[in-house]
C-alpha cells in the first residue's frame, strides 16, 4: 500500500509511514502525510484539545478523560485506576492504588479515590472505600449510592435480587416474599392478610398456619376455613375440633372418641377402635374379644381369614388325585410282584419233573 508523500514506509506495518517527504508531517496515527499548518492536530486527532506549537501536528492535550499517546499521536484512556489530569495531559493517581477497592483515582486530587469495585463507594473524604446506607447499593462505576427499583416499588423489600434490581430478593424480618418476588407481605396483615389467621408459616410468612377455633387452614387457597364438623348443617355432635378434612372429626368431648371413619363422636369403647369387631372384652371396653365372621383376632385387631382361592382348592385336588394314583400303581406293582414270587417254585418243579422222565426212558 503507497502512502502519498510518504519516504519511508514503517517495515513493521505497511499500512503505516515511518518519514515524511518534506514539508510533509505524519498525522492520523502515522497512516497518512498533510501539509505542516498551525494546529493541525485539532484536525487529524480525535479528542486532541490543544497541539504542540512548534510541531503543531502532535498533540499535547486531549479532552473526554483521555490523553495523549504520543509514539502514535492519538488520544487514548488511561488504566485504571489511573485517571487523566485536569489538563488532559497525562495519566495519573498512582497514589490512591493503596486505597482497598479503589478502581479509579480522583482527577483533582490523585492521592483521593473517585470510584470503588466490590460494591463500595468513594468515602466523603475519599481516602477509603466504604459501604452504602442501609436500602441503598453501589452504583456500576462504584462512585456514589442509589435506591434500586426494589427498593423504592416494592414495599418492605430490604434487599434486591441478584441480577433482577426490579425484583426483591430479601423482607424486612417481619415480611415474607412472595414467589415472584413482587411483593413483602405477610398473611396477617395489608392486602394480602388471611382472614381469622392467628399465626403465618415459618420463614416465609406468606401463608397461614393457623385459624381461631372453629376455622382451619386451607393451604392449597391460603384461607381459613370454617370447620364443617363442628358448624353448620354437616357437624357433628359431640365433635370439638376437625381432622385436615375439616368434614371429618378429629377429637371428641368427654368419654367420647371419633369412630374409625371420622364421621360420628362415640362412646370410648372396642367399637371405636377397633375395626370390624363383634364383641368388647367384658372386663376392658377398649379391647376386642371375638371379631366378625369371617375375621380373626390377632394383635388386637380383627383381620381377615386367608381363604384359598378356586384354583387353589383345585390345584390341592389335582394333588390329592396324583398321590392317590401313584398309591394305587405302588399297591398293584407289589401285588404282582409276590403273586410271580409264589407261582415261581411250581414252575420251577415241573421242569424237574420233565428232566426225571427223560432219563428213566
Amino acid at each position: 500500500m503507497s502512502i502519498a508523500n510518504c519516504k519511508t514506509n514503517d517495515p513493521v506495518d505497511g499500512t503505516k509511514c515511518k518519514e515524511c517527504n518534506p514539508p510533509y508531517v505524519l498525522v492520523t496515527n502515522n497512516t497518512a502525510c498533510a501539509p505542516l499548518t498551525p494546529n493541525m492536530c485539532l484536525v487529524f486527532t480525535t479528542d486532541c484539545s490543544t497541539c504542540d506549537f512548534d510541531a503543531p501536528q502532535l498533540c499535547t492535550a486531549c479532552t473526554n478523560d483521555k490523553v495523549p499517546a504520543r509514539d502514535t499521536n492519538t488520544c487514548e484512556t488511561c488504566a485504571k485506576p489511573l485517571v487523566p489530569n485536569a489538563a488532559g495531559t497525562e495519566c495519573v493517581g498512582s497514589q490512591c492504588i493503596g486505597i482497598q477497592d479503589c478502581a479509579t483515582c480522583d482527577k483533582a486530587d490523585p492521592t483521593h479515590c473517585a470510584g470503588c469495585t466490590n460494591g463500595a463507594v468513594p468515602s466523603t473524604d475519599g481516602l477509603s472505600c466504604v459501604g452504602c446506607p442501609e436500602g441503598q447499593v453501589a452504583n456500576s462505576e462504584g462512585t456514589g449510592c442509589l435506591t434500586p427499583v426494589c427498593l423504592e416499588d416494592i414495599k418492605f423489600c430490604v434487599q434486591c435480587k441478584d441480577s433482577y434490581p426490579s425484583l426483591c430478593g430479601l423482607c424486612q424480618s417481619d415480611k415474607g416474599i412472595t414467589a415472584d418476588g413482587l411483593a413483602c407481605i405477610d398473611c396477617m396483615n395489608g392486602q394480602s392478610a388471611v382472614d381469622k389467621c392467628i399465626k403465618c408459616n415459618t420463614p416465609f410468612l406468606t401463608q397461614c398456619d393457623q385459624c381461631i377455633d372453629g376455622y382451619s387452614p386451607d393451604t392449597f387457597n391460603n384461607e381459613c376455613r370454617v370447620n364443617t364438623c363442628i358448624f353448620g348443617s354437616t357437624a357433628i355432635l359431640g365433635c370439638l375440633s376437625c381432622q385436615d378434612d375439616i368434614t371429618m372429626c378429629l377429637t371428641c368431648e368427654d368419654a367420647l372418641v371419633p369412630n374409625l371413619a371420622g364421621t360420628h363422636c362415640v362412646v370410648d369403647n372396642c367399637f371405636a377402635h377397633v375395626k370390624n369387631c363383634a364383641t368388647c372384652d367384658a372386663k376392658d371396653a377398649a379391647t376386642c374379644s371375638l371379631c366378625d365372621e369371617g375375621r380373626r383376632l390377632k394383635e388386637g385387631q380383627c383381620e381377615v381369614v386367608q381363604q384359598l382361592s378356586v384354583g387353589s382348592i383345585i390345584g390341592i385336588i389335582i394333588v390329592i388325585v396324583v398321590v392317590i394314583l401313584a398309591i394305587v400303581i405302588i399297591t398293584l406293582y407289589c401285588w404282582r410282584k409276590v403273586i410271580q414270587n409264589r407261582v415261581l417254585p411250581f414252575e420251577n418243579n415241573e421242569d424237574l419233573l420233565n428232566i426225571d422222565s427223560q432219563m428213566e426212558q
